[in-house]
């Protein structure tokens, strides 16, 4: 193994790990909290901790035009994925949520392929498939042991899966016009910021708005450990190949399943059915991933 990659893979893995982690203390606070809330937080700190990290790092130049495909891509996220996501933790909890919501890989596969004229190689389509079996497989699981969910808020992970992906791509055309995808992240994290902002007082939700302590301290952790994980995974995607770098950071269900289990045993479903499909999706976007050398932070 070079140095590179011995290098590169404990960074990406250190990412996916705190990309669980962030979801993670979304499901120990969203039970109790609206999830506008827990957005707003997580958001805000994304915010100000990639700008800070840019300003700190590189010149940065204002240029709204640069920037006009990421502004664009944060429009579908994070905040419409995340607001889904969030929800979808809330509603069905982490070990159905997270494999349909890592999904998402497909989806920019697919939209790639229909408006970016991209091709998709034998192993991908091998990977496509597992991918939509996995979220089959999860999405028919049944409740057990006192733990269950309606089937209709299935559509929340789809959504933020969908707005994912598709940011995913607005993302891949802009990447060449700014001097770091650091810079890229905070624009598309501030676009999202603007567009909660502007709901908010639009629609005098802020007004419902009411904060306490365990919610800020679990929503701020979320969104600290997401902001970290984003200039890991651009650290090890400049150290080591995208063809390692991508599926490790894909590996993110199977690290919220451990978390989970820790954590939330008695709360969460650990059935047959939730193991193999999320084993089932994490193989399908590794598969999916280095054959197409996708892999974009949240």
């Amino acid at each position: 193994m070079s140095f590179s990659v011995s290098v590169a893979v404990p960074i990406a893995l250190c990412a996916s790990f705190l990309y669980a982690a962030s979801s993670s203390f979304v499901r120990a606070g969203i039970r109790t909290t609206p999830t506008v809330v827990a957005l707003s937080i997580s958001l805000t700190i994304n915010v100000v901790v990639l700008w800070a990290l840019s300003f700190s790092f590189y010149d940065v130049t204002f240029d709204i035009w640069q920037w006009r495909y990421f502004i664009i891509a944060g429009l579908f996220a994070p905040a419409l994925a995340r607001f889904f996501n969030y929800r979808a933790i809330a509603k069905l909890g982490l070990n159905i949520s997270a494999p349909i919501v890592y999904t998402n890989p497909l989806v920019s596969v697919f939209l790639a392929m229909a408006f970016l004229g991209e091709r998709l190689p034998f192993w991908g389509l091998v990977g496509g498939f597992l991918v939509i079996l996995g979220g089959i497989v999860v999405g028919s699981t049944k409740g057990s042991g006192g733990i269950t969910f309606e089937k209709r808020h299935l559509v929340l992970p789809i959504l933020a899966a969908f707005f994912y992906g598709s940011s995913f791509v607005f993302r891949k055309l802009g990447i060449d016009l700014v001097a770091s995808p650091l810079i890229a992240a905070a624009v598309t994290a501030t676009a999202s910021w603007v567009m909660l902002i502007l709901y908010l007082v639009i629609t005098q939700n802020h007004r419902d708005i009411h904060l306490d302590r365990r919610g800020i301290v679990l929503f701020s952790l979320a969104g600290l450990a997401s902001s970290i994980a984003i200039p890991l995974l651009y650290l090890a995607f400049r150290i080591g190949n995208v063809v390692i770098v991508a599926p490790l950071n894909n590996t993110i269900p199977l690290f919220i399943l451990i978390i989970s289990y820790i954590f939330f045993r008695e709360e969460e479903l650990f059935s047959p059915r939730i193991i193999g499909g999320t084993a089932f999706v994490v193989v399908g976007v590794i598969l999916l991933t280095a054959s197409h050398q996708l892999g974009y932070p949240r």
